[in-house]
Formats: structure tokens, sequence, C-alpha cells
């Protein structure tokens, strides 16, 4: 969860292997759900002022798995 003090569109940066989806209030913001090599997926959404809850899904198809998630 995070809150912003006035509205604000942000951008955010999700790289993994495998695949990973991320979502801001229920809303999709990154979609790279399927079997790959580590890859980097960008995403942008427009939010009101106040709290926010983000929900960062991942996979790992074989082997080791990592994943990050940034915000500009």
């Amino acid at each position: 969860t995070f809150n912003l003090a006035e509205p604000e569109t942000i951008t955010l940066l999700a790289g993994g292997d495998d695949g990973y989806r991320v979502w801001i209030d229920g809303n999709s913001v990154i979609n790279n759900w399927s079997t790959h090599s580590h890859q980097w997926t960008t995403g942008t959404i427009s939010l009101d002022a106040g709290d926010h809850t983000v929900v960062f899904e991942f996979f790992e198809q074989d082997g080791e798995a990592s994943y990050q998630l940034w915000r500009n």
C-alpha cells in the first residue's frame, strides 16, 4: 500500500523470469504472464490522491526466479 498526497500519473517498471503482473486498486497495470527469460515491462496509470493497494503476482516455470518492481 502507498499514499499519494495529490493526483499523479505513475509509471512502473517490472522485471522477472518468468511471468508477472501488477495490479493497483484492482486495475491491471502490467501483464507479462508467459514463460520467458528475464524481461522488463512498463505500465502507466493515473491515480487520485489517497491510499492505493499494489498486488504483484508471479510464477516460475523452472530454475531460479527473480523479480523486481520499481516506481519512476
